[in-house]
């Protein structure tokens, strides 16, 4: 959330024509993302660097024009290696195929023929065509699609007692995160129940989309799978979340228990029994009712990036973007109009 608030906020100035500080916002991005690893030996996130960033930071400098080309080309690469060290093993979002020609079309532009020659051979595709690169301009399409997951209580049960340094707490862990199991105390522990937090993907309709303009057509790819990024981050901080949220109810368990003991030693011993029985009914009702993990989230991010480039000829154009379902079923269709599109532009 705090790598695409950045991203947001570049998308911003660039609505406003502000290339300058959109570019500013864009190089926050990878910063903020080498300060988080950096502040855990332990427990690192693999999400370490952000592919669509990188991409988009590239097209901001592919608009700056022939003094970033070079800028451009080193983003896509820096696009390209992230696809493929994380994004298609961990999130399962292989690079789009555009970005071959991004990376193409940005080494020829900076004039730098032993990359154009590497990567032509690399991609297996051919060198681009500078002159028509130069006499045509891009439309981009960027298409947020669905909503964010959202965070919910994962109760998990812990024992406590005396003898024992920490609790013990019932939990299976795997790539997927952790699971609550079942727990059978010793006798004399104490049970109390800890909130983690956990994603819940929210449905929806829509799982493709395709830009047409002038009889072309372009669909989108996946960049950002932002649903499944955020489960991977926050289980790869589940090791901090579980050790602080853990700490913490022990903190709230200890409390019901000295309130419990001197509840017996002021009422007596016969008295003090059934007055303590009840302070620890109670103190467990308000730890279970007061328990509640850290749900707090961005909800309003969309669970997917999408992206669609087309190249065409100077002018002013007209178009429609369809969107569809998972089975490729036409859902709807919107129009899009009175779309710029200059020379060497995007």
């Amino acid at each position: 959330e705090k790598v695409l608030l950045n991203v947001y906020n570049a998308m911003n100035y660039l609505s406003l024509d502000n290339l300058e500080d959109a570019l500013v916002e864009i190089r926050r991005v990878n910063e903020k993302l080498a300060l988080f690893n950096t502040r855990y030996e332990e427990h690192k996130n693999r999400y370490e660097q952000d592919a669509f960033a990188h991409w988009f930071s590239g097209l901001l400098f592919e608009m700056e024009g022939i003094d970033a080309y070079d800028d451009a080309l080193i983003s896509y690469k820096k696009s390209y290696e992230a696809y493929q060290e994380a994004y298609e093993p961990l999130f399962g979002t292989p690079p789009p195929p555009f970005l071959r020609e991004d990376i193409l079309r940005a080494a020829a532009l900076a004039g730098f023929e032993d990359e154009v020659a590497h990567f032509s051979h690399a991609f297996g595709i051919p060198p681009p065509d500078l002159e028509t690169i130069r006499k045509t301009g891009e439309i981009v399409l960027i298409h947020e699609n669905g909503e964010s997951p959202q965070k919910t209580d994962l109760f998990v049960t812990c024992y406590a007692a005396r003898g024992l340094p920490v609790p013990l707490c019932s939990v299976d862990w795997s790539e997927q995160g952790m699971t609550p199991k079942r727990i059978v105390p010793p006798i004399g522990g104490r049970v109390f129940q800890v909130a983690f937090p956990k994603y819940r993907r929210v449905p929806y309709q829509i799982r493709s989309s395709a830009l047409h303009i002038a009889g072309r057509r372009a669909p989108t790819r996946l960049m950002e799978d932002i649903a499944a990024i955020a489960e991977q981050t926050l289980n790869d901080r589940m090791g901090r979340i579980f050790a602080k949220t853990v700490a913490r109810a022990a903190t709230k368990f200890a409390a019901g228990y000295a309130l419990e003991k001197g509840v017996k030693r002021a009422v007596g011993k016969r008295e003090g029994e059934l007055a303590g029985a009840a302070v620890k009914i109670f103190a467990g009702l308000v730890n279970q009712a007061t328990e509640e993990a850290d749900k707090r989230s961005w909800l309003t991010l969309p669970a997917e990036i999408r992206v669609a480039r087309m190249r065409l000829p100077p002018g002013t154009y007209d178009g429609t973007i369809e969107f569809f379902d998972q089975y490729g079923n036409l859902l709807l269709t919107r129009e899009v109009t009175d779309l710029h599109v200059e020379a060497g532009r995007a």
